[in-house]
């Protein structure tokens, strides 16, 4: 019964380029009275694609959003082989970069990234490029 519930939203059309967040909370009871609570984001706006074109696209605008003049964050955050993988361990940039991408992949498994994991991603680039 539960399960099957669904809620449609529409979001205002006006005005124009507003994006809104719909944040739906549940509080559940269960017969011994233990009191859970669950939150579900929907946003009104969101980036689409496969999750390679996401990815791609998403990592070089990361340093102008976040605005840091890391123009390298696409390259060092690349998946390759490194005869000296010793020295890519101890760099921290390097990781940190790999670690940005990850994310991005992540976010976009779905073939979308939301305003909100986008700003995770410009969340967590900020505090690898400190």
């Amino acid at each position: 019964m539960f399960a099957e519930s669904a809620i449609k939203v529409t979001f205002p059309e006006q005005p124009e380029n507003a994006i809104y967040e719909l944040v739906a909370t549940v509080a559940i009871t269960d017969t011994l009275g233990i009191t859970g609570e669950v939150q579900h984001r929907v946003w009104s706006h969101f980036l689409s694609g496969t999750q390679n074109e996401l990815v791609e696209k998403i990592l070089p605008a990361i340093p102008r959003l976040i605005g840091v003049s890391n123009s390298d964050l696409v390259a060092a955050s690349k998946f390759e082989h490194s005869p000296d993988e010793r020295r890519i361990a101890k760099d921290a940039q390097l990781r940190h970069a790999r670690m940005v991408r990850l994310l991005a992949m992540h976010a976009s498994v779905d073939g979308r990234i939301t305003v909100g994991e986008l700003g995770s991603l410009l969340d967590s680039a900020k505090s690898a490029s400190k």
